[in-house]
């Protein structure tokens, strides 16, 4: 009986573990919403859209099953409290982030952001020059260092474009 009893418990702290472990391995973090390095303040907005697989073509890291995606509505920021310049095509199209950081670079700062799973994975690197957006690039999350998209953002000077 003491021996019946005891595998009982054994198992149903076994089954408990379990759960457990796996509930904390399944949990999904949510991104970062504000994001914070040397002089540089970033404010990151989501928001979850439905969208049929033919249009999740057009986000990266979107998911091509029908469920709800989550994908980065704005972005904006600031550098010594003055208003960055962030244009909307720098953050547009990214769905599913996963993870925000930025590092200080010579003169600036770049804006790392992660997303998708598997073959839909990116990273994009928004890269900043003191209050304008210079470049953006998003390249394969699964295969590193293949970039598949980048813009240059060019401001001219007044009287330039005469």
């Amino acid at each position: 009986m003491k021996n019946k009893f005891k595998r009982t418990v054994c198992v149903i702290l076994l089954l408990l573990i379990g759960i457990l472990c796996q509930a904390s391995t399944t949990k999904k973090h949510a991104p970062p919403q504000t994001v914070k390095r040397g002089s540089y303040i970033f404010r990151l907005a989501y928001a979850n859209e439905s969208m049929s697989a033919r249009e999740a073509e057009r986000w990266w890291g979107a998911f091509d099953d029908r469920r709800a995606q989550t994908v980065l509505s704005n972005l904006t920021g600031t550098y010594k409290g003055q208003s960055l310049f962030v244009p909307r095509s720098a953050f547009s199209g990214l769905a599913n982030v996963s993870d925000v950081s930025a590092k200080l670079v010579k003169n600036g700062c770049v804006l790392e952001i992660s997303g998708g799973d598997a073959a839909g994975a990116y990273d994009a690197k928004i890269t900043f020059r003191r209050l304008d957006t210079v470049q953006r690039i998003v390249d394969s999350g699964e295969f590193s260092g293949i970039w598949y998209e980048k813009t240059i953002y060019r401001y001219p000077k007044p009287g330039e474009l005469k």
